[in-house]
């Protein structure tokens, strides 16, 4: 048992009302914390393992958490700090607790809270960035990107800070991820960097991904453009040709499977001339 935090309970908080303030079984859960915190006053214990230690019912730990997480000191000061955090290894997640969380523990925790708003927003998170960045690392070379669990720590933070925070538009960051595994080999791969990873992609690469990226949706709007262009000014082109009687030209050829198509003026002067070379041919037999 954490004697300190024992000691700092009786002394403090007991005195300053703490038993009369709170129920016995909130108080009891929230000694059983105690006995879980490490050095930081952190612990994860289940809410299964906070019933069967503080001998309540399972599905009541959520009640006296709740009135713990509602609870204040005379000073104003909480005394307990929970927040949901990802298992890196089995991508779950689970309720992380600061007993007597300082401002620095505050602090982080409304980040954290604020990162994962702003990700869901955006439609996607650093977890997004570093799985694309393996599963296209697996396709390319062909055995998985080495990921320890601190690893994955550090790197979701970066990426958070760096990537997720500073770009709202998911699919030029996936562009980026794309081009920095599929065409490494082409572009950065140089003595000492023989295959792209996490480090040099959220330190000096991404931002010539992005930059690449972003020049290359350019050029295929600007063709998109083009092309859309082409098309309108031919449809309009038809559309004038339709409206004049329909002169012989390729869509009206295509219209007509091949038949070539004449105004009543072409059709007259046609006749005309066959007329003309019919009484030609008939002054040359006379002769």
């Amino acid at each position: 048992m954490n004697l300190d935090l024992f000691l700092q309970t009786t002394t403090e908080l007991i005195g300053e009302g703490m038993l009369t303030n709170l129920d016995g079984n909130s108080f009891k859960v929230f000694m059983v914390l105690g006995t879980y915190v490490d050095s930081k006053g952190c612990c994860y214990p289940t809410q299964a393992t906070l019933a069967d230690t503080a001998g309540v019912g399972e599905r009541s730990v959520k009640k006296y958490i709740d009135k713990l997480l509602t609870y204040r000191t005379p000073s104003g000061d909480s005394i307990l700090l929970v927040s949901k955090k990802k298992s890196q290894a089995n991508a779950f997640y689970y309720s992380h607790y600061t007993v007597y969380p300082t401002v620095d523990n505050i602090a982080e925790a409304v980040t954290a809270e604020a990162q994962e708003r702003e990700a869901k927003a955006l439609g996607y998170k650093a977890g997004d960035v570093i799985s694309r960045f393996r599963r296209l690392y697996f396709e390319k070379y062909s055995y998985e990107y080495p990921m320890p669990k601190a690893a994955w720590a550090q790197f979701t933070k970066l990426i958070t800070q760096k990537v997720v925070s500073v770009y709202a538009d998911k699919d030029l960051v996936f562009s980026a991820i794309d081009i920095l595994v599929m065409r490494y080999d082409e572009i950065f791969k140089k003595p000492g960097f023989e295959a792209p990873t996490l480090w040099n992609f959220v330190t000096w690469v991404f931002p010539k991904c992005i930059d690449i990226a972003n020049a290359e949706s350019t050029d295929t709007k600007d063709e998109d453009e083009r092309i859309a262009k082409a098309q309108a000014a031919a449809k309009a082109e038809e559309e004038r040709e339709d409206a004049a009687g329909g002169v012989d030209s390729v869509f009206d050829h295509k219209k007509t499977g091949g038949a070539t198509v004449r105004t009543e003026d072409e059709e007259a002067q046609l006749q005309r001339e066959i007329a003309e070379d019919e009484a030609q041919f008939k002054s040359f037999k006379r002769k």
